[in-house]
């Protein structure tokens, strides 16, 4: 009796374990119609993607240029489905249903054998061997001396527990800093749950969130430094005065406090 117990007891946790991962997979779903407004960053960060990798599946270029009405594949593609990029266009989901034209195919002449100078017994002439490319290191990853606090308040949140980032509490209309050097990728409120929102590109695959703003003080593409204001605090959830501010690597959630300076 204990050991049938045991057994339902065991199938009753992976069938809850089951029905868990599958919700968590059911919430991105198979693609998603670009709105007037949308960013592809704005895209991966709600659906907690790597802005390159939705980049690739859907053939977008360095320019992450999309248009309203686009489909964009959310999951990875399977083999022999990913779209080319041809000199950095968009040429995934292309309007009208029809088929990028490949850019033109160039063919390398080759030189055509001379005869070998005098004096060298009929041997040609040997090449100087080209000395080996050295490929130049990736940026690492910021370290947390690197990092600032977005502004100075009390942590009513910390991150887990459905929770993507913190809560730091602050007067509404308080000074919101960038904390780390980068770009602006979003401004906006299309997000739901975030009211207006603002998200920083940084170097090693970081991504930073600085949500329940009142007013935003810098635009998209705009290339900001480390403590330069960038946004006014605002009222979060309740009417509560409060930033909430997120980290991401590679469209997943970390948490902030191991980023930000203790103490």
């Amino acid at each position: 009796m204990r050991h049938r117990l045991a057994a339902l007891a065991v199938a009753a946790t992976l069938s809850a374990c089951a029905g868990h991962w599958l919700v968590q997979f059911e919430e991105v779903p198979q693609q998603y119609v670009v709105a007037a407004g949308d960013t592809l960053h704005q895209i991966a960060f709600r659906y907690r993607l790597d802005p390159r990798a939705l980049a690739q599946w859907n053939g977008v270029g360095r320019d992450a240029r999309i248009y309203a009405g686009q489909e964009l594949r959310l999951r990875p593609p399977l083999p022999g489905q990913l779209h080319p990029v041809h000199g950095g266009a968009v040429v995934a989901g292309t309007r009208e249903g029809r088929t990028p034209t490949p850019p033109p195919t160039t063919v390398a002449r080759v030189p055509r054998p001379t005869a070998p100078p005098p004096g060298t017994g009929g041997k040609p002439a040997s090449r100087p061997t080209p000395p080996p490319a050295i490929a130049k290191p990736l940026p690492p990853a910021p370290a947390a001396g690197n990092w600032r606090w977005p502004l100075q308040g009390q942590l009513l949140r910390g991150f887990g527990n459905g929770s993507d980032g913190i809560d730091i509490a602050a007067p509404a209309g308080s000074e919101v800093v960038a904390a780390a050097p980068g770009r602006v990728v979003y401004g906006g409120s299309a997000l739901k749950g975030y009211g207006l929102l603002l998200i920083l590109q940084h170097e090693g695959e970081l991504m930073s969130a600085y949500a329940h703003t009142s007013e935003l003080l810098v635009g998209e593409g705009d290339t900001v430094r480390a403590g330069q204001a960038i946004a006014r605090s605002g009222l979060g959830p309740g009417q509560k005065p409060l930033l909430h501010f997120e980290t991401r690597r590679s469209g997943r959630p970390v948490d902030p406090l191991g980023l930000l300076p203790r103490g």
